[in-house]
């Protein structure tokens, strides 16, 4: 069964240098700016079927935004490239909202009781938070 598998999967090993160089070459050569996840996939993808022929299609599911790896993918493009990626359009509302955000010291939650009662008080002081913000 394994020579099976082996005819029809592949695997690659991809390292941080590797990583980053899939990330560079999604973003030149393809316009897209991968998360670090799915740069090791494309890695892996290139490494096994570049030189196929004729090329058959694939597919990578993208895992994440690049926006929660920030300094991987700076790490990765340089930080002129980043910038130009953070100050685009392609850059999710969601994050560039959070950025914007004042930063608030976090809530001091404390046991009050039973661990059943803190729970209680726990998630009624996170739904007053929501409410408020």
């Amino acid at each position: 069964w394994l020579e099976r598998l082996q005819a029809i999967f592949s695997s690659a090993r991809i390292d941080d240098e590797a990583m980053c160089a899939a990330t560079r070459r999604a973003l030149d050569q393809h316009g897209y700016l991968p998360c670090p996840n799915t740069a090791v996939a494309l890695g892996a993808l290139w490494a096994t079927c570049d030189d196929q022929e004729p090329p058959a299609a694939r597919v990578v599911l993208a895992t994440a935004s690049p926006c929660k790896f920030q300094a991987s993918v700076t790490e990765a493009v340089g930080s002129e490239k980043w910038s130009i990626y953070q100050d685009g359009p392609s850059f999710p509302a969601g994050a560039r909202a959070v950025l914007a955000a004042e930063e608030k010291p976090p809530g001091r939650l404390k046991a009050c009781g039973s661990l059943a009662e803190t729970q209680v008080a726990w998630e009624a002081e996170a739904r007053r938070m929501l409410d408020e913000s």
